[in-house]
């Protein structure tokens, strides 16, 4: 019950901004393309500094590999990225959830 009122409170301070905040949008179609440009800049801007942000201690986590894992993440990945910022075996958890395929982060 208490999701329901939460989803309620947040889908009307969503309906309140969108009203509020549509009449200022850009009618013209290269304004609309540069609005998006800009909020895909931002976007990424934001995720990135979330993965620089993340230090060792909470970012990196270690991972196995061959038969001997139990609940790690395994290290057979197929894209470096991955490793973030992070020692040889070990994970950026954000970089998987960010850089990674939907089904591996889950």
């Amino acid at each position: 019950m208490l999701i329901g009122v939460w989803g309620g409170l947040f889908g009307g301070a969503f309906t309140r901004m969108w009203q509020y905040i549509s009449p200022m949008r850009p009618t013209l179609r290269p304004l609309r393309v540069c609005e998006v440009v800009v909020l895909s800049v931002l976007t990424s801007v934001i995720m990135f500094s979330c993965l620089l942000g993340s230090d060792d201690s909470w970012g990196c986590i270690p991972c196995c590999s061959g038969d001997g894992c139990d609940d790690r993440v395994t290290c057979d990945f197929d894209h470096v990225s991955y490793q973030f910022g992070c020692k040889p075996g070990q994970i950026n958890e954000l970089a998987l959830v960010f850089l990674g395929s939907r089904e591996k982060a889950i």
